[in-house]
């Protein structure tokens, strides 16, 4: 079984359960020897036994784009509903759910039976860069952290002429 013990920030792959410690195996092959006492006062998530894996995106686009959101919206849905590694019967979420300082954030959530690391990872990949090329596709943009600055146009001069004051 492959577990994380959030507590102790370990991850791994179990190799061995003795009469006093469990020997796991973490993902750069070091051995970990946990004493058995531990196990009654911590949490212990067990990632072999998940049966859906969730699939969560966070997406910003630019305010400019807002006219496009629905239509950028309508088509994610349909990429979700139309991959067969999307599991239908969970809840598939794809919506504009925050107004931002300098960005419309749209989120997609949807749920996988795909559970391994790097088939999830392979299945992730694919879907990032359906979504990138739908909203390329609409004519739409990625927004970046920034912050507009805007000058009076009678400071500046005043800020030149006091500068040119200076250097004479």
């Amino acid at each position: 079984d492959h577990i994380r013990l959030p507590a102790l920030k370990v991850e791994g792959a179990v190799e061995e359960i003795g009469w006093r410690v469990c020997r796991i195996r973490t993902s750069d092959c070091r051995p970990l020897y946990i004493p058995n006492a531990l196990f009654s006062n911590i949490v212990v998530e067990n990632s072999s036994r998940m049966k859906f894996r969730r699939f969560y995106c966070r997406m910003r686009l630019r305010y400019h784009d807002i006219m496009k959101i629905p239509a950028i919206l309508e088509d994610m849905q349909l990429i979700l509903k139309e991959n067969t590694a999307v599991d239908k019967n969970r809840s598939i979420t794809v919506a504009l759910n925050e107004l931002g300082d300098a960005s419309l954030y749209l989120t997609v959530i949807a749920y996988t039976s795909i559970i391994k690391g790097a088939d999830f990872l392979k299945f992730q990949q694919d879907l990032f860069f359906k979504l990138l090329i739908c909203i390329q596709r609409h004519g739409a943009a990625w927004s970046f952290p920034s912050q507009t600055v805007y000058l009076n146009k009678e400071e500046s001069k005043w800020a030149q002429t006091q500068n040119d004051k200076e250097f004479e």
